[in-house]
């Protein structure tokens, strides 16, 4: 393999390749302008104003968010008129994300927080927008940014990018090679967000009871309010089930860095953190090996369902068990989820026990109906974190592809 050539290439392709500066293969490279006419606004009918914010990580634009224009501001931006196959490049704000200009997105104008590039008809955009995506040029951006009140790029140092360039054919090639790759990750994500969308639904549906699911067998079919089924729901507090020695309610124990070390495993730590699925890290012993709902007390008291398990629960969790034979902690979980989705927390009282089983008053319905309801949402939990994984798997595979075709 030659010193300036890929390591993972199309086979036909051996030439070395060139490098040269951005502004040597573009006919142009400016920025936007911000209108000033009366005319700019979230009109109904117009020219699409795009901005750096709608751009997506994956270089997508979404136009359905993009303000629109009025027509009558054509003066003022006659300079920034995008073209077909234009590159924008956010050099303010939100640096360094990058989209072609698809036909689809004209007419359009932009802001001044976006370089607008424009590359000769001997390069292919596409294979630089991949290019100005690599790990090295997102490196390259925070080295030489101008720090501020707001961090810029300056046109001439977009311009001055090193890009490595194989001939225009190759170009071509692995640009269509990596779009399908991005297509495959785009409707993925549409996907998930399809999913996401129809469970959200599903979910306000259930726990405001406009929908009950259906007695027979494993028919999962939502059925109207007024159809023969379940009981009606009863309406219970939190405390009220702990009184009826339904559930019991503690808190997680302190564990501090020096156990850890101390005692190193695999079993892992939930604590306060949203992040990570409450994940703090991995430990040699275990408190519970059972099925729980756990809550972060200084996190805003944001609840998880954890399956049964070997783990533990910091100090800064609670824990809810349940041990009577009328509540279901799946379904439990998911709807003191939904309620807390509802409340405004204040993140200053802490949600301690005492606070938590005063706070939530639930409807629920007979144990056979939260099975099924749990069993249901938990069906489509299960089908979003599958489609969840195979885009991580997708995205990392790209990024090995950027990684080895590329110079």
């Amino acid at each position: 393999m030659k010193k300036n050539s890929p390591k993972l290439r199309f086979k036909e392709f051996t030439d070395e390749w060139q490098e040269k500066k951005l502004g040597e293969i573009s006919d142009l490279i400016t920025k936007g302008t911000t209108p000033t006419s009366v005319g700019f606004g979230f009109l109904r009918e117009g020219i699409n104003f795009i901005k750096a914010e709608n751009i997506s990580k994956n270089g997508f634009i979404d136009i359905e968010s993009t303000p629109k224009i009025s027509t009558e501001c054509n003066e003022s931006l006659r300079r920034s008129q995008l073209k077909q196959d234009d590159l924008l490049f956010s050099i303010a704000g939100t640096l360094g994300r990058t989209a072609v200009v698809e036909n689809k997105d004209l007419p359009a104008n932009t802001n001044q927080a976006l370089a607008i590039v424009r590359l000769n008809s001997e390069n292919t955009m596409r294979f630089i927008y991949f290019f100005l995506n690599l790990p090295k040029i997102k490196r390259r951006v925070y080295q030489i940014l101008s720090v501020g009140a707001q961090p810029n790029l300056s046109l001439e140092q977009v311009g001055d990018f090193k890009i490595s360039l194989p001939s225009l054919p190759e170009q071509q090639k692995i640009a269509d090679f990596l779009t399908v790759v991005d297509e495959k990750i785009g409707k993925s994500e549409e996907k998930k967000k399809g999913f996401e969308k129809y469970k959200k639904g599903a979910v306000q549906a259930i726990f405001s009871q406009k929908i009950r699911l259906k007695p027979d067998g494993e028919n999962l079919a939502p059925r109207s309010l007024g159809e023969a089924g379940y009981p009606d729901w009863e309406e219970k507090k939190l405390y009220e089930l702990e009184e009826e020695k339904q559930i019991i309610l503690g808190r997680g124990e302190v564990i501090s860095k020096e156990d850890i070390k101390n005692t190193p495993g695999d079993y892992p730590i939930y604590s306060s953190s949203v992040k990570r699925n409450g994940l703090f890290g991995k430990y040699g012993k275990y408190m519970f090996d059972e099925e729980l709902i756990t809550w972060s007390i200084d996190g805003g008291g944001h609840l998880f369902y954890r399956p049964k398990h070997k783990y533990s629960v910091t100090n800064v969790c609670g824990w809810l068990r349940v041990v009577g034979d009328s509540v279901n902690c799946n379904f439990l979980a998911k709807q003191l989820q939904y309620l807390h989705e509802r409340k405004i927390f204040d993140y200053q009282m802490k949600a301690h026990p005492s606070v938590i089983r005063k706070m939530y008053k639930l409807n629920t319905p007979v144990l056979e109906e939260q099975e099924k309801i749990a069993d249901f949402l938990t069906a489509l939990d299960n089908k979003i974190n599958l489609i969840n994984n195979q885009l991580k798997q997708a995205k990392l595979f790209k990024k090995s592809l950027l990684q080895r075709m590329f110079v």
